[in-house]
């Protein structure tokens, strides 16, 4: 009797603390997501998110239109983001709603897919790690579709996952309305799509292929118009681009980031100061699924490197293959779970965790651009005595030499749509090259000559043959001062006055 007794008491009180450790788990990802994903939502636009402001501030009913006028603009993400705007106002947090209402989702969804694959605990491990993933958390809270396309394919994923395991005509329809929703959202996300046929591949059974069948049967039908569109419509703007070729060091990079390397050195501490009570780090799932979780993280990178390599489309970035990350989620967790002593493996969690969160912006992106600051300078100098504004936003499309066709509704300047300033705007050029130095020479020599001061609004592309020197070595000769008005992260504003004659 005692024996049967002590036996449920012990069953019992390690329920008790597998519960706790659940809460404490939970506690950790809503610490994380907290300020990883929430904090950042009312910081500044950057560039491309000014963008998306400029494609819905006309509307619901004009964004299909705005979204067409430009490359690179999604309008089922430009539709979704105006509907959010339409009811929580025309601002950051309405701009960013839709991306965190969708990585949130994302969360639930890797981590029942990370629990189908091995158990309750990677799942949670998988759903923590995701969110710690830097190239997640920065599209987290942003205005732009990248935490969508990753919901669209986790939810097509998790769809075909049940569709193998049930045979269910509803998983049919859910794989192939989410499948065609990720690619509607970004068409590089097409890449995924392969990953997905691989999946099916290797968990075919007979009784459920004609459904298999059907659910990409259908998806093909749903993305038809869509191919049909990008095959007839001319998009020159595609090979225009301020990424160079990238190299074989970039795409190692790419895999093996930083946060990859501190991931690795805490399981080696781990596996040096625990030693027998440390397995192998080799991934946790079967065969097959491990393969498919490392094709999963492979070959979205691949594909993009490839692409640039042997083509003018130059598409390795971050953000091009963020579904990848997904994947290297389910993958650390399942090495994670390799350390045997539960406290741990849940320290080492929690280690991980605390460096994603203490490092947080401390190297700059371009995600932390202050446009919202440099032109409310620009507006506090600018307006009250309408000096005018020589402007570049930094899109890539300002490579195009068509700057004197620049309207003031032109997507081209959209930093001056989300925060307007009211004066004149002469568009700039974003780099000195055989097309710019013509237009620099007589259309900015001739407004200069016709002003006593005017400012200088560029966003700081490095590497780059700035057009600030160019009209800096112009104008200081000829009596003008410069200087430089902030700083402001990722933007420069520089304002010039002719010298008073003493």
């Amino acid at each position: 009797m005692n024996s049967g007794f002590d036996v449920q008491s012990a069953n019992s009180t390690s329920q008790i603390s597998e519960c706790k450790l659940r809460y404490l788990l939970l506690l950790i990802y809503l610490v994380v997501v907290f300020r990883l994903w929430i904090m950042p939502l009312g910081a500044s636009l950057w560039l491309d998110e000014t963008l998306t402001y400029w494609n819905v501030m006309k509307g619901v009913s004009h964004v299909f239109e705005r979204s067409a006028a430009c490359a690179g603009q999604f309008q089922l993400y430009m539709f979704i983001t105006a509907l959010s705007t339409k009811f929580f106002g025309l601002n950051e947090f309405g701009l960013r709603l839709p991306s965190i209402i969708a990585s949130i989702g994302s969360s639930w969804l890797i981590f029942r897919i990370g629990q189908k694959f091995s158990d309750t605990e990677t799942g949670i491990f998988t759903a923590i790690l995701f969110v710690c993933i830097p190239q997640v958390y920065l599209y987290a809270s942003n205005a732009r579709p990248y935490a969508l396309v990753i919901l669209c394919s986790l939810w097509a994923l998790w769809q075909l996952i049940k569709l193998h395991d049930t045979g269910n005509w509803r998983h049919v329809a859910g794989y192939s309305v989410a499948a065609a929703s990720m690619v509607y959202m970004h068409y590089i996300s097409a890449t995924f799509l392969i990953v997905l046929v691989f999946y099916s591949v290797l968990k075919l059974k007979r009784t459920v292929a004609y459904k298999v069948f059907w659910a990409n049967f259908a998806l093909i039908v749903l993305i038809t118009p869509l191919l049909l569109l990008i095959f007839t419509t001319s998009k020159d703007t595609a090979i225009i681009s301020f990424v160079d070729t990238p190299t074989i060091s970039e795409l190692i990079k790419a895999v093996i980031s930083s946060y990859v390397i501190t991931y690795i050195i805490i399981l080696l501490a781990c596996k040096v100061f625990l030693r027998n009570k440390v397995r192998h780090f080799l991934p946790l799932y079967d065969t097959r699924i491990t393969f498919f979780v490392t094709l999963w993280l492979f070959l979205p990178i691949v594909t993009c490197y490839i692409v640039s390599i042997v083509s003018d489309y130059k598409i390795f970035v971050d953000r091009y293959y963020i579904i990848s990350y997904s994947g290297l989620a389910l993958l650390l967790a399942s090495a994670l779970q390799k350390i045997r002593h539960t406290m741990f493996r849940h320290m080492a969690l929690i280690s991980l965790c605390v460096i994603s969160v203490s490092t947080f912006g401390v190297t700059p992106s371009n995600h932390s651009e202050d446009w919202r600051g440099a032109l409310a300078a620009v507006k506090t100098i600018a307006e009250p005595m309408q000096i005018p504004i020589f402007f570049n936003s930094g899109l890539v499309e300002t490579l195009q030499p068509n700057w004197e066709h620049q309207s003031a509704d032109d997507h081209l300047l959209s930093p001056l749509s989300a925060y307007p300033v009211k004066t004149r705007v002469i568009p700039l050029p974003p780099v000195l090259n055989a097309k710019s130095t013509p237009y620099l020479a007589s259309k900015i020599t001739n407004e200069i000559s016709s002003q006593n001061r005017f400012i200088v609004v560029l966003r700081r592309l490095s590497n780059k043959n700035w057009v600030d020197k160019w009209i800096q070595e112009y104008s200081i000769p000829r009596g003008f001062e410069r200087r430089e008005v902030g700083p402001f992260q990722g933007v420069i504003v520089v304002l010039y006055e002719q010298k008073k004659l003493t």
